[in-house]
């Protein structure tokens, strides 16, 4: 079986193809914050559909952070 991987564009062209409302925001790991590579990309009906998508981001965050000291927030899909 062959494991193909998809890169970030990738992933945005095809979110964007199926005309998926999304926002992206991936930040590269670098040993200096001041030069990480910062990539975004988003698709909406208009800015404040964006602005709701980013705040039921961080109300999805917030109620799963249950302080077991795992930043990674659970992959949720409603």
């Amino acid at each position: 079986m062959d494991l193909e991987l998809a890169t970030l564009n990738d992933m945005v062209e095809e979110l964007r193809r199926r005309r998926t409302r999304f926002v992206l925001v991936a930040v590269e790991p670098n040993n200096h914050a001041s030069t990480a590579t910062v990539m975004h990309a988003a698709q909406g009906m208009d800015v404040r559909d964006l602005v709701g998508l980013v705040k039921m981001a961080w109300m999805e965050v917030m109620r799963h952070s249950d302080g077991d000291g795992d930043d990674t927030p659970p992959i949720s899909m409603n």
